[in-house]
């Protein structure tokens, strides 16, 4: 995974995925490469799929688009475009 671009993984709580969302980011960390990270409380798989219905959709949208700016340089604050939601965003160790 060495070399590879800036990553941005986005999870959510309730998905059957979630550990190798985790997993996935601690692996491109691992190898160096620029990770930014962010799992959703509380919510289930596809959630960024339901626009206008959970809020926490649009964080999740505009997350992603943040972290792509500013992979280009064309941003170098995220903060100002995400909303005042407080996701988890470090790595945590999967649930067993």
């Amino acid at each position: 995974m060495a070399g590879l671009p800036d990553a941005t993984v986005v999870t959510a709580e309730c998905d059957p995925l979630l550990d190798e969302g985790v997993d996935y980011a601690r692996a491109l960390e691992a190898a160096g490469v620029r990770t930014a990270y962010r799992e959703y409380e509380g919510m289930f798989y596809g959630f960024n799929n339901r626009t206008g219905l959970i809020d926490a959709t649009k964080d999740s949208l505009d997350f992603g688009a943040a972290q792509i700016l500013k992979s280009f340089g064309l941003i170098s604050d995220t903060t100002k475009i995400a909303s005042d939601e407080a996701p988890v965003e470090t790595l945590r160790s999967p649930t067993n």
